[in-house]
């Protein structure tokens, strides 16, 4: 029982960090506020839009601020969880319940934030918008659809 215990902590363990990575609202290096800001910089908006669309970022980096510290606490209850080689299975479903919660409500938040924005531009700023967001998933890679 032990043993099984150790392998799921292990586990989850190995699925939390980088959850707790990318959750962090993917607001970071992969994805997150600064990209979008980015995104927002290089398209053509009014003063009205490009004031609006940062007030719905400033708005989403508070929800970010907030979510952070829980996500780490929970880390760090996790990590001491299996450090000291627990067997308690129902404490180990609680932990991976909070990160399911944290996870879902930065994924709520970004779609929100997205949302928001998209709901600021225009129909061809939309697009744009779109193209640029491929183009950095692509990490840089040759934009394929340049020419389209």
């Amino acid at each position: 029982m032990r043993k099984c215990c150790l392998v799921i902590g292990t586990l989850i363990v190995s699925l939390v960090m980088p959850l707790s990575t990318v959750q962090a609202f993917q607001l970071r290096h992969h994805g997150g506020l600064h990209k979008i800001e980015r995104v927002v910089d290089d398209l053509v908006l009014s003063t009205v839009q490009r004031q609006s669309v940062y007030s719905i970022i400033d708005a989403a980096r508070a929800d970010v601020r907030d979510l952070r510290p829980k996500m780490k606490e929970n880390r760090k209850q996790l990590r001491t969880y299996v450090k000291n080689g627990s067997t308690d299975e129902q404490q180990l479903i609680e932990f991976g319940a909070v990160v399911g919660q944290l996870a879902g409500q930065s994924v709520v938040n970004r779609v929100r934030l997205l949302r928001d924005i998209r709901e600021v531009l225009t129909e061809d700023q939309r697009v744009e918008a779109e193209r640029l967001f491929k183009r950095m998933r692509r990490h840089g890679h040759k934009d394929k659809d340049k020419d389209s």
